[in-house]
């Protein structure tokens, strides 16, 4: 290249961010949207003017007819340059996402490692070891703290059930024997002799007996002495 080429040669545009591309880009998709309205309304005058004059100036309605087939040229033309825009917006918006989505991770996995930098598998290790001898000794104090042989005198829940068992089947003997001696008095009085209803009549009777005969030994005493 020359000097003067060199002196003159055109300096080349600064490359721009990806977010200023994009909004470059949205400003030419929005002028290409405004100009497909545009075609289309251009494309529906001319066919209104080619319907009107189809029967009375055929010169008019084939100009219109022309016009609008040069309006739908048009159209293909910016259809595709809007595409092309619109698939090119896509992309630097798909790789911008992906740029970002692969910030994040590496920040994440950085984030990552400076925080297992103080922590190593042993550390862990030996931490739930603690953890594991805490919660024991925390266990055994509990366990201590809930006997009640320290304040008093403990007992074997199988010995008490056995006591209560004995008072309960003493209590049911107690019944059994109530509920029997009605049936034992029953019984005896009519295996005893009936005792007669005139015995006590005879009992009275021998006291008067005696005395009679007292009195006549005294009669016959006095008697004697007066003979």
């Amino acid at each position: 290249m020359s000097l003067f080429g060199k002196i003159f040669k055109k300096k080349e545009p600064p490359v721009p961010s990806t977010k200023e591309a994009i909004d470059k880009l949205r400003e030419t998709e929005d002028v290409l949207l405004k100009k497909q309205d545009f075609l289309e309304n251009k494309i529906s005058e001319a066919l209104e003017t080619a319907k009107k004059h189809s029967s009375t100036n055929k010169r008019l309605a084939l100009q219109a007819l022309k016009r609008k087939k040069l309006y739908e040229k048009e159209q293909q033309q910016n259809d595709g340059v809007l595409y092309k825009i619109m698939s090119q917006r896509e992309s630097l918006e798909n790789v911008t996402t992906n740029v970002e989505i692969f910030d994040t991770m590496r920040q994440a996995s950085k984030a990552l490692e400076k925080s297992n930098k103080g922590m190593t598998v042993e550390d862990v290790e030996d931490l739930m070891d603690q953890i594991t001898d805490q919660s024991d000794i925390g266990n055994e104090i509990s366990q201590a703290l809930s006997n009640t042989g320290a304040f008093g005198q403990a007992y074997d829940e199988d010995e008490l059930m056995a006591e209560l068992l004995e008072v309960l089947e003493e209590e049911d003997l107690e019944k059994q024997t109530m509920n029997a001696t009605p049936m034992l008095i029953d019984s005896l009085s009519t295996r005893l002799p009936i005792t007669p209803k005139d015995e006590p009549q005879l009992i009275r009777k021998q006291p008067s007996k005696r005395k009679d005969e007292d009195d006549h030994d005294l009669a016959e005493l006095e008697s004697w002495a007066t003979a």
